[in-house]
């Protein structure tokens, strides 16, 4: 998870239960590797962008306090992640 993580101490608890689901997990997989082919996809520029886009997103899911949030959370960013990669 290099690309999900931040160093922000309130993110733990929001870590430790995607870790420990296996729902969140699977999600958490396709969203690092939306964000990989997004990276791989984009001129310098727009990894920039996208990096700056990202680190906001997370401070967004970190204030998630259950399940439900989280979910949504990571599937807004990956349908967002999988809109860059559609040719």
């Amino acid at each position: 998870m290099i690309y999900t993580h931040t160093t922000v101490a309130s993110s733990s608890n929001v870590e430790r239960m995607i870790r420990q689901s296996s729902a969140l997990s699977d999600v958490q997989q396709q969203l690092n590797e939306a964000y990989l082919a997004a990276v791989a996809k984009i001129d310098k520029n727009e990894i920039m962008k996208l990096k700056s886009d990202h680190a906001t997103w997370l401070k967004q899911r970190d204030l998630c306090k259950d399940h439900d949030c989280i979910h949504t959370s990571l599937m807004k960013r990956l349908t967002k992640l999988d809109r860059l990669n559609k040719p």
